[in-house]
This record gives C-alpha cells, structure tokens and sequence, in this order.
C-alpha cells in the first residue's frame, strides 16, 4: 500500500509536468496540420521563374577549367538572368564564373534585386523595403541559406520577405508571419530551443521518457486498484 502510494504521488507530480508539454505538442501539431506547409513555405506569394535552356555552345570546355583552378570537386553548368554559368566547388571554396567569358561573377546589383522581387512576388503588397543582408542577426529566418543575401520586404497582410541569392539571382526562401510562427512552435514541438533542428536532443528524450514514466505508473495504479478493489476502486 505504501508502494502504491507513493508510486501515485510520484504519477500526479511528473503528470502536472508532462502535461504542460502534452499542451505544446497538441497546440504545435494542431497549427501544423491544419495550415497546409505550401502556406506557411509562402509557395502561394511567389512565381517560379520560367526555365530557359541553356543551349549556347560557346561556353568555356570544363576541361580548361579542371586545367585552369586545382582541387576542383565539382562544376555544374547553371543559368543566372539567361546567362550561362559555371558553379565550381573546389577543396576550400565555391565560386561563380560566366560560361562564356570565364570572368567572375558580379553580385546582383539593387536594381537587378528589386526587378527580381517584383517579378517573383504574387501577392497584393507593395515592396517597402530593400536591404542586403550580411549578416545572420539581420535575418535569423535565413539559417541554411549562404549570406549575403537581398531581403525584400512588402507589406500585405502576411508581411511577406523574400530572399535572393546574390549568386545565382533567384528566391532562395520565402518567409511571412505564418511560418513565424510556425519556426516558433516547431521549436517548441522539438524543444530545441537554439538551433530549432535536432530533434534527437536529451531534452525531447527526457520529456518522452517522463511521459511513457506516467503512462506507465498509471497503468501500474490501476491494475493494483483494480486487483484489490475491482472495478468500483477506480473511482478513487
């Protein structure tokens, strides 16, 4: 009898912590599911740009390039505003050059930036703000994607931002208030609290484990109550 009630004990206080993140769970899952992830990506606020073939044959054999830059581990012919490029990764860096020229790429400029975002941009806001981000306190919601970046801000009911790669002048992410707060549930759903990506972190295991203790102590109550009371003892 001591044993059982100090298992009950034991039951009501880890269940009074676990139930405050059971709510979280619910609350995040519940805001995960019923708003469809195409919203909260923003894929409804922005256009794919068409493709364009690249069928210039006048572009630099990639045989004088492995010639050209040593440690060379990949090249990929890509297509930035309909200009051919050569995307380089070698053993310390990756870099841009024109297929056709073999130069450097230049960043893209404000103005190329500001044509871009117009063109890309669905909805029925109107572009407030143009910035180059350099640095990830200037936009948390880009980890993942390399700096700099251009943000274009606008001001519809979603507070939509796109981002643009200054390399290859394409949308890179699209962010609005939905998948804010969707980034703060998530965190909150995984309990990674930094990164908001593990989650296999001590911290999630923990809580699980805690959950699968209360389930577990419950059924443990009972059985007991119903093997030395019946069926009328869960009332208790």
């Amino acid at each position: 009898m001591q044993f059982q009630k100090k298992i009950r004990q034991i039951h009501k206080i880890v269940g009074a912590v676990v139930a405050i993140q059971l709510l979280m769970w619910m609350i995040s899952g519940l805001y995960m599911t019923a708003v469809p992830i195409q919203t909260i990506r923003g894929q409804h606020l922005v256009s794919e740009p068409p493709a364009h073939a690249i069928t210039n044959i006048n572009v630099i054999p990639m045989s004088e390039l492995i010639k050209q830059y040593s440690g060379i581990q990949s090249i990929s012919l890509k297509s930035r505003l309909r200009t051919p490029i050569y995307s380089i990764e070698t053993t310390d860096s990756t870099f841009h050059l024109n297929a056709i020229t073999g130069t450097k790429l230049p960043k893209i400029t404000e103005t190329e930036a500001k044509h871009l975002a117009l063109s890309a941009y669905k909805g029925d806001g109107q572009l407030r703000l143009l910035k180059l981000v350099t640095t990830r306190q200037q936009a948390p919601d880009t980890s993942g994607r390399a700096l700099p970046l251009w943000k274009a801000e606008f001001d519809d009911t979603f507070n939509t931002r796109l981002y643009i790669s200054v390399v290859m002048g394409k949308v890179v992410a699209v962010r609005t208030d939905l998948w804010r707060i969707f980034d703060f549930l998530w965190m909150l759903h995984i309990m990674d609290y930094e990164e908001r990506e593990n989650f296999n972190n001590p911290v999630v295991i923990f809580m699980a484990s805690l959950g699968l203790f209360t389930v577990l102590s419950g059924l443990i109550l009972v059985v007991n109550t119903v093997r030395k009371r019946g069926l009328k003892g869960l009332t208790y």
